[in-house]
């Protein structure tokens, strides 16, 4: 019987602003259904959705889109009868939101309760020996809410963002599969986040973040460039009134290392 009670299909509905389509298969294959996919309607997010729309509607899988932070269209679905997963949805979700749900919970890319919010750069900038991915419960602050499952990895000298990020899906999609299998236990064992050990990060980085301190060592100066983008916000230092920007590169890379250093 108690087995039974672990494994009960739950209803999802699933909040991304991404084209998460792995996340959905791994659902639908799943003992659990996705009743429904919930978006954000700005279009740097919907335009990239076309693979998602695409499964939903191959599976008649119901889609929202939010407009203007107004839930009304998912009232109908927001009760104690679904459970609420949230994976990259770019918005904070309002708690008389996700308190209607049975359960309420978020994929973050980073080993909470360090690197709350929404970018991954800090890691980088911070020297961060490990990264990884917290499954948590929703709460009403920054991805505060108690920890349900946790994967790590360490930070190598030659990662990125897009290396952090790229990993740190590859984790995602692992606790996914284990949340699934044991979802209700996953939940009741959850653990509260230490506060005194967060960090938390939600202001836009601007490309003034990436001027380098021209008071640096070499090496110092390399472990900084890799939280910059190079096209958005390379790292520059000022010559006579003029930005000259650095980029880094291997000599020799490593095949499969395409979006490292």
């Amino acid at each position: 019987m108690q087995q039974a009670n672990q494994n009960r299909k739950k209803n999802i509905v699933f909040f991304t602003g991404y084209p998460r389509v792995d996340r959905l298969e791994l659902i639908h294959d799943s003992n659990h259904s996705v009743s429904c996919v919930v978006v954000p309607a700005a279009k740097k997010y919907l335009k990239n959705l076309e693979p998602l729309f695409l499964f939903c509607q191959e599976r008649s899988i119901r889609i929202e889109v939010i407009r203007k932070k107004n839930f009304d269209p998912i009232k109908d679905v927001s009760s104690k009868q679904n459970m609420l997963i949230s994976s990259g949805y770019p918005e904070i979700i309002p708690e008389d939101v996700f308190s209607c749900f049975d359960s309420a919970l978020n994929f973050h890319p980073t080993l909470l309760p360090k690197n709350r919010g929404r970018y991954l750069h800090y890691i980088l900038t911070n020297r961060e020996e490990y990264s990884g991915c917290t499954l948590h419960l929703i709460d009403s602050g920054v991805d505060s809410g108690p920890i349900v499952a946790q994967a790590k990895f360490p930070v190598t000298d030659f990662d990125t963002v897009k290396s952090l990020q790229r990993k740190s899906d590859e984790q995602e999609l692992e606790l996914l599969k284990m949340f699934l299998r044991d979802s209700e236990n996953l939940i009741r064992s959850a653990k509260p986040q230490d506060h005194n050990q967060s960090t938390t990060y939600i202001e836009k980085r601007t490309p003034e973040d990436s001027a380098l301190d021209e008071s640096m060592t070499l090496k110092e100066a390399f472990y900084a460039l890799r939280a910059f983008d190079p096209e958005l916000y390379p790292g520059f230092i000022d010559i006579n009134g003029e930005r000259v920007a650095f980029t880094v590169r291997r000599l020799e890379k490593p095949a499969g290392e395409d979006d490292l250093i």
